[in-house]
């Protein structure tokens, strides 16, 4: 026999699945924000040691502008900078993630009270 979604037994083992969802979730949120601050870091070591690089060059009147060294030095971070844009994204994704969880548990324990309502009415307690 199949149960129906909207039974209180069904819903309370919906919500219990969800708890450890939610958990899950979380955790792997701070595994993502870690990778993000990890990649953001070496973003920018990356930016600075490509400005003390000894090809970098020097910006002088009639010379290398501010602008084309700027851009030399973001060419040369360029890699760290993608795994800094990814690690942002998974972030970003992780973070929904939780968000959805959380949403689908309220909903959940909205099912809940309205199914323990209905059955308490019929059952008369």
């Amino acid at each position: 026999m199949t149960e129906h979604a909207l039974t209180p037994a069904a819903a309370e083992r919906r919500l219990i699945e969800l708890e450890k969802q939610l958990e899950l979730a979380t955790e792997m949120l701070k595994i993502a924000r870690d990778k993000e601050v990890e990649a953001k870091h070496g973003y920018e070591a990356a930016r600075r040691n490509a400005g003390f690089n000894k090809e970098c060059p020097r910006v002088e009147r009639g010379g290398t502008t501010v602008a084309e060294r700027t851009e030399w030095i973001e060419d040369k971070a360029a890699d760290e900078q993608r795994k800094y844009d990814i690690a942002t994204a998974a972030r970003q994704a992780a973070y929904d993630h939780l968000q959805t969880t959380r949403e689908q548990g309220m909903m959940c324990m909205a099912l809940l009270r309205s199914a323990n309502t209905a059955y308490a009415m019929t059952t008369g307690a």
